[in-house]
């Protein structure tokens, strides 16, 4: 019904009065039958052997979840409503309801469909009805399986068919309409009140007189703001999956499309948005007439292709390159297929969105961001609807808060939002988005029907058709307010976590794909030919697939996932296969030195990231190599030992995106290593005592600092209730905190290893029914203390987090996002960074004191939520939602995470490098020996001595430029840098590109860096 809850009490119960004339509730009417009926014997059976339904306090017919009902009634027309009569106008049955499935018969007939989404029709029944006309309505309706069904409203509406004499409805409408553009007007108080109530008992026709005279009046004495206008734009939203599989999203598609175009043949004047190259793409492969159709009407301007991205994905959870990959591959297509580039980002359903996306966006030639997103905002009301959104290099990109997706043409709800948009804005001009979402669904033939009835208000604004790129185009000025943050959804915080199994394989596929690409490219250059793969771009296309905003968030069914599972391991296989190729092709071309023994093999080790590193190395022993040891090129042995079956060294100083070469060979073995009678983890940084009582990490002291790094136990495994929410998968419980669940019980302890390369201490612990096995994992060369984790998860609406209280306070907490980092107040006053108790991170969070100039970072190879407060870290490790996935995250999960003090801030810490290299795992490679005079450690790319703070994004073909190489990378401390290439490969620095490859910035800034920038360029040969 309209929203009419802004106006005063008198003037609302008038309204309704006169609304009581021409509309008449028959929710009560309803019979039901409390179970499934074939279809004939539901249509056939007698209504009176039904029973009688009964509705609740909201005036609601509501029955179980998980259950068929069926409801009928005989809807006959009176002779009046309140005394007004009904004869020769139109009577349409007005239904809202909460149900999956909906099946609306009339007379015996299927008439209307519906579900969940599609959940608010308008059934026509007679278009010029007499008093006692009948029609039997029968609706077979499904509940949710997690939510109780209900029938919300049923409305019998009477309109006239005259528009110059509208019924007391629409005139009531009308007046709401008024009341939302001119609110307190006393002409519009003078008329209700004017109004004689008594004529309806003594003269029909004077009192439907004396309301065409009070109509005329207000025509003639009201006028709307001059320049107010409501713009209408149709659309679709359609979630590529979540409450149904990705085959189901095809046929929706299909029909939603069909829909629209036949609709554009009855009203040339509609346009319509819809998003998703790759919708776009399955329809020209397998519905190739129907995307002729739509072709056509995009060259016609009718039809607008929007988003700017392959889909609508996740923004909180994916890399910065994986953003810039739904761009390329997005607008691509678009200009491939329909000759144009996409300029408006169109991602109204996305659950939050990093500081880095405007600078992005801008990147891939996108001028506007639109979401809606922030309607739903638990706690604050965003302030802004029109604004520049700022990014941390400078970019700003004009972002737009739309009206609702989903919505009809609802005319008081129409004009109560432009007048507040006008209020907010200052513009005149509202954007009205309707037509059937989620679900796909799009337009309806009596939304349409309503617009044009609409349009012959004279107290309504004039309606207007138009795309988004036209409609955003004209409002743009400098006037406009500037947000420089973050844009933080307070809602849907429990997405950072659920379904584990989806971050994981995300993140790994990321570091595959940047390897994958990196790795065939030097070994494409080095045979002079690096053709891009369309196997890796088939490996990227599934991957951004799969962060679509309802699937890599963990809040679709399980046969989503099902899917899903079968595709990530495709992205592991192909990338996998590519780096074990490329790499092999690298090692035929390298020339080792002399074996330092007659039996030794080479193992070359590659280092995929821009800067030296160190790490420990575990090669898997067999019968074969079960006595070898790791030589030097120079013959010297490197220090080694045997560790749960593998044998385990450290390399030092592997060069940047290069490798480094040792030999394993035959040698007498004599370690002698035991285990301890102590639970303490030691190397030259820091001495770590487990707990025996709790597992819980007793103490870590700075050996370097000579300082406590944590004030109580660390690593505490703390669980709790996290229950009573409705968007289960999505939200965490607001007040999970007042309900802690008993601590972590230790069922053993114990030591795998003691080395001198590496410790490690293994404690087994239980929360309910479900197991933690961790090992303490502590090398020789590092301070950071490593936690490798496998979980048997069994649990229920329970939430679970690592914490780690400190010895000191810091006033803010740094997180890593996608090419960046969100700096946050750990003790904040604003309500809008109060809401932030849950936040999103990329790889690592960090507290660091500035006044000791110390601190501790946090970083994970899988995880993503964290919270936080001025002594503390927490990591939210897992959840257990049962809706709408019941096995979401039940059983086995594996994951890394690592506590790390270090002194100074954490750029000076080089804590970004640390979070790489716990995600970009070494590569290594068994190699057959070869002569020759070649170094046995090597750089094939390098960007220079000035970028110390530069981080390598991608290293790939380029698509438009054949035998040159695209290379991008983002500055990662905020400070100047400078990129100066240098590299064994022939290759030299061109001009600076966006993501589409087009040039950018003259010859004089070309290597220059801005804090925070992401900068391409292309790479020819020299």
């Amino acid at each position: 019904m309209s929203d009419i809850a802004h106006l005063n009490p008198i003037f609302k119960s008038i309204l309704e009065r006169l609304r009581g004339l021409s509309q008449q509730s028959n929710i009560s009417g309803w019979r039901y039958w409390p179970a499934d009926l074939d279809i004939s014997q539901a249509l056939q059976a007698d209504l009176n052997t039904w029973m009688s339904g009964e509705v609740n306090e909201k005036q609601y017919l509501t029955w179980p979840a998980g259950q068929v009902q069926w409801l009928g009634q005989v809807i006959t027309v009176p002779s009046q409503l309140q005394e007004y009569p009904t004869q020769l106008q139109t009577l349409r049955l007005s239904l809202v309801w909460w149900s999956i499935d909906v099946q609306i018969y009339v007379d015996g007939q299927l008439v209307q469909a519906g579900d969940l989404f599609d959940a608010r029709v308008r059934v026509l029944l007679g278009s010029a009805v007499q008093p006692g006309d009948t029609w039997d309505v029968r609706i077979r309706l499904v509940s949710p399986g997690h939510d109780p069904g209900a029938l919300m409203q049923s409305i019998a509406i009477y309109e006239s068919n005259d528009l110059s004499q509208p019924e007391p409805g629409f005139m009531a409408d009308e007046l709401a309409v008024l009341a939302a553009y001119l609110p307190n007007h006393p002409e519009v108080e003078k008329v209700l009140q004017s109004i004689d109530w008594q004529l309806l008992a003594t003269s029909v026709p004077g009192f439907q007189s004396q309301l065409q005279n009070l109509r005329q009046q207000l025509i003639g004495s009201i006028k709307l703001p001059p320049a107010a206008q409501i713009s209408l734009l149709g659309h679709a939203h359609l979630d590529m999956a979540w409450l149904w599989e990705v085959s189901e999203t095809w046929e929706v598609a299909d029909r939603t499309f069909q829909s629209v175009l036949a609709l554009q043949a009855e009203y040339p004047q509609l346009t319509f948005c819809h998003t998703s190259p790759a919708l776009y793409a399955w329809l020209e492969e397998h519905r190739p007439q129907l995307f002729a159709q739509i072709h056509a009407q995009v060259k016609t301007g009718r039809w607008e292709v929007v988003g700017g991205m392959w889909i609508e994905p996740d923004l909180n959870l994916i890399s910065g390159e994986s953003i810039a990959r739904q761009i390329i591959y997005g607008q691509r297509y678009v200009q491939e297929k329909f000759g144009k580039i996409d300029r408006v980002a169109w991602l109204p359903d996305t659950f939050g969105f990093c500081q880095q996306l405007p600078q992005l966006l801008k990147l891939g030639q996108i001028d506007y961001f639109v979401t809606q997103k922030f309607l739903w905002n638990d706690t604050n009301q965003f302030p802004h609807q029109l604004f520049w959104w700022q990014s941390p290099d400078g970019t700003k990109i004009l972002s737009y808060m739309s009206s609702p997706i989903g919505e009809g043409i609802e005319p008081v709800k129409m004009a109560a939002y432009a007048a507040q948009w006008t209020a907010s804005t200052g513009e005149a001009d509202a954007l009205w988005l309707f037509g059937v979402g989620d679900h796909g669904g799009g337009p309806s033939r009596d939304m349409l029907a309503i617009q044009e009835r609409w349009q012959q208000s004279p107290c309504f604004p004039p309606l207007k058709f138009t795309t988004a790129e036209q409609y955003l185009a004209g409002k743009a000025h400098d006037q406009l307010p500037i947000w420089q943050d973050e844009l933080y959804l307070e809602f849907h915080r429990g997405c950072y976590t659920t379904h584990a199994d989806q971050k994981r394989a995300n993140r790994q596929a990321e570091d595959l794909l940047y390897q994958a690409e990196l790795w065939s490219t030097i070994a494409g250059l080095l045979q002079s030919n690096c053709p891009p793969l369309p196997e890796i771009e088939q490996a990227w296309k599934l991957t951004l697939f799969n962060q679509f905003h309802d699937i890599l968030p963990g809040s679709a069914i399980q046969p989503v996932y099902t899917t899903a599972n079968e595709e990530w391991p495709m992205v592991q296989e192909i990338t996998t296969q590519v780096i074990n190729n490329s790499l092999a092709s690298i090692c035929q071309q390298l020339n080792l030195t002399l074996p330092p023994h007659p039996d030794a093999v080479p193992l070359v080790i590659f280092n995929s990231l821009n800067w030296s590193r160190s790490a420990v190395i575990h090669w898997p022993v067999t019968e074969m190599n079960a006595g070898w040891q790791v030589w030097s090129d120079e013959g010297q042995l490197i220090a080694s030992e045997h560790s749960l079956g593998a044998l385990v060294f450290l390399a030092t100083d592997l060069p940047s995106v290069g490798y480094q070469s040792v030999w394993l060979a035959p040698a007498v073995r004599e370690e002698h290593f035991s285990h301890p009678n102590h639970w303490c983890l030691e190397n030259q940084y820091v001495q770590v005592v487990i707990d025996p009582q709790t597992g819980d990490i007793a103490s870590i002291f700075d050996k370097i600092q000579h300082r406590a790094v944590l004030s109580a136990p660390g690593n505490q495994l703390q669980s709790f209730t996290d229950t009573g929410q409705y968007w289960d998968a999505w939200n965490i419980d607001p007040h999970y905190a007042e309900h802690p669940l008993p601590p972590a019980q230790l069922q053993s302890i114990e030591w795998l290893h003691h080395g001198e390369i590496e410790q490690r201490l293994q404690v087994v612990r239980s929360i309910g029914k479900s197991t933690f096995t961790q090992d303490y994992v502590l090398a020789a060369h590092a301070p950071g203390l490593s936690i490798e984790t496998s979980v048997d998860w069994q649990e229920e609406h329970v939430l679970v987090k690592a914490t780690f209280p400190l010895s000191f306070n810091a006033a803010t907490v740094t997180c890593e996002v996608p090419c960046g980092v969100m700096v946050r107040l750990t003790q904040p006053e604003q309500p809008l960074d109060l809401a932030k108790w849950e936040i999103p991170a990329y790889r690592w969070v960090d507290l660091t004191s500035a006044e000791l100039n110390y601190g501790v970072s946090l970083f994970n190879d899988c995880k993503y939520g964290y919270s936080y407060q001025p002594d503390q870290l927490s990591l939210t490790l897992l959840r257990s939602s049962t809706w709408p996935d019941p096995q979401a995250d039940i059983g086995q999960h594996q994951f890394t995470y690592v506590v790390h003090p270090h002194t100074g801030s954490w750029s000076e810490a080089e804590i970004v490098r640390r979070g790489a290299e716990l995600n970009s795992p070494l590569q290594l490679v068994l190699a057959s020996a070869q002569t020759g005079s070649a170094s046995s450690a090597h750089s094939f790319l390098d960007l220079g001595a000035a970028s110390e703070q530069l981080v390598l994004m991608a290293l790939q073909p380029a698509h438009d430029h054949p035998g040159q190489v695209v290379m991008r990378c983002y500055e990662a401390a905020g400070q100047v840098g400078t990129c100066d290439l240098q590299n064994s490969l022939g290759l030299e620095m061109g001009e600076a590109i966006d993501l589409l490859e087009t040039p950018l910035s003259d010859a004089d800034e070309n290597q220059l860096v801005k804090p925070w920038q992401i900068k391409s360029w292309l790479l020819h040969k020299n």
